[in-house]
């Protein structure tokens, strides 16, 4: 009696069905978790740790970006500490890049943003500065190393991944601590 009362005072409109459909769905798959390639997640956690070291190496070794940070820690992503950004800055100036034009962060050091890097790339090329354009690219594939699947990889118990799903986001989407995941294995 009382929910028809209800209905009657607070119409079910098609949006709140739709809602409570994919509540329901997101509460039985954070109860109950997903399935999970552990095999193919452990081997693409393996290659991006890979990528990682072998970029913080190249960026050492070819272009003197420090390996630790100030405070004694081992430096995960050298380009982005503050040692990091001055050693590229150095490094740039020493290949005859020109950096009147490139943007800074609040802090004052070159922004490594994706558009930036980018344009820089294409500036290197294009004027023929091939140190600088492999130390570009050098940083800009450190700068897409996201280890998704190892993230995936410490909510997995018995081949399944379970997150809490939650609405709490202000556009509406629904939250579980996630980077973007792709279809594929490679991704």
């Amino acid at each position: 009696e009382n929910t028809r009362r209800l209905n009657e005072a607070v119409p079910w409109d098609p949006y709140e069905q739709r809602e409570a459909w994919v509540a329901t769905v997101m509460a039985r798959i954070t109860l109950n978790g997903f399935r999970a390639d552990t095999a193919g997640l452990t081997d693409r956690v393996h290659d991006l740790e890979d990528r990682a070291l072998d970029g913080r190496i190249r960026l050492s070794e070819d272009f003197g970006f420090p390996l630790t940070l100030a405070n004694g820690k081992e430096a995960k992503a050298p380009q982005r500490s503050k040692e990091g950004k001055a050693a590229f800055e150095r490094a740039l100036i020493a290949s005859g890049f020109s950096l009147d034009s490139w943007p800074r962060g609040a802090d004052g050091s070159l922004s490594l943003s994706k558009d930036v890097m980018g344009y820089a790339a294409e500036h290197a090329k294009s004027s023929g500065l091939t140190g600088a354009l492999g130390l570009i690219e050098a940083v800009q594939s450190m700068n897409g190393i996201r280890n998704s699947a190892a993230n995936v990889m410490s909510h997995v118990q018995d081949g399944r991944a379970y997150y809490t799903f939650e609405p709490f986001q202000s556009t509406g989407r629904w939250s579980c601590g996630l980077t973007v995941l792709k279809k594929g294995v490679a991704d």
